[in-house]
């Protein structure tokens, strides 16, 4: 798997829980999990530079996603005792691209946008889900 169900969040996100200082805001995700298959289920969540961007974002992808069981990070996280806690945990697919990465085969982002759609295809082919229709 390329972008589908990885374990880069869970990897990255446990990372972040064995880094010497670290603020729970675990709580984030009872905020968002409501939203889930509504109207309001696209979310932009902006803040300056170094503000916990990616933190939050690895945070949500290890917390939804369905190929890892999760628990053995937020177990002891603020969200756990929360109500909707084992409602979303791990049930759902999970997509991860980094685009601050650009890969040395690229020679532009064309290219680079292609190679994201054609892996992305695999990725959901494999799990037999039909591909995304999308055109570059």
């Amino acid at each position: 798997m390329y972008y589908l169900n990885t374990n880069t969040q869970f990897i990255l996100f446990q990372d972040t829980l064995n880094s010497h200082i670290y603020v729970d805001k675990s709580l984030l995700i009872k905020k968002i999990s409501p939203l889930i298959r509504t109207d309001g289920k696209y979310i932009c969540i902006t803040r300056p530079r170094r503000f916990g961007k990616t933190v939050n974002a690895n945070m949500l992808g290890a917390y939804y996603c369905k190929a890892h069981n999760s628990h053995v990070l937020f177990d002891h996280l603020t969200i756990a005792g929360e109500k909707i806690y084992e409602d979303y945990i791990n049930r759902y697919n999970v997509i991860h691209i980094d685009f601050s990465v650009f890969p040395d085969f690229c020679d532009s982002y064309d290219t680079y946008l292609k190679g994201i759609i054609k892996n992305l295809r695999e990725d959901l082919l494999a799990n037999h889900q039909p591909p995304l229709q999308v055109g570059v």
